[in-house]
């Protein structure tokens, strides 16, 4: 498990308990937020190379007007997709595969050697373009939580 990779744990919340829980937790996020804004303001850190506050370690100050809730929602709702995604698989994934499965296993009696090293063979690709589409879809999913972690 990763340095920050939280305890993998099966969510079975519904949709509605799952965006609650999220507009808390990016309400708490803009409350933090505004803070740090807030402060940059009465300490008078205005940068203007970059037309900007800055808080105490130099990093940009965001004012919470502008924080749209829905925007830092929707990136909660991507990162738990992509921790639930690498933990327990994606359901379809697992239906493909198994439809595959359940192909050779009905044809193998009914087909010569030749027939089935074929079918095998297609059903080989088909896992790897599963695997290839994970891999892809994990990276995307990386990018977004790495910028969560910012």
């Amino acid at each position: 498990m990763a340095k920050n990779e939280p305890i993998p744990w099966k969510d079975n919340r519904t949709e509605e308990q799952k965006y609650k829980y999220r507009k808390m937790v990016a309400g708490a996020k803009i409350i933090r937020l505004s803070a740090i804004y807030e402060e940059a303001v009465r300490a008078n850190r205005w940068d203007p190379d970059r037309e900007c506050y800055l808080d105490e370690y130099g990093k940009t100050a965001v004012d919470h007007k502008k924080i749209d809730i829905e925007a830092i929602i929707q990136e909660y709702k991507e990162e738990d997709e992509y921790w639930q995604k690498k933990w327990w698989g994606d359901e379809e994934e697992k239906k493909k595969k198994k439809e595959l499965i359940d192909e050779i296993e009905r044809n193998s009696e009914k087909i010569s050697l030749d027939e089935f090293i074929e079918l095998v063979n297609r059903v080989r690709e088909g896992i790897t373009k599963i695997e290839e589409s994970k891999k892809d879809e994990t990276s995307k999913c990386e990018v977004v939580c790495s910028k969560c972690e910012k």
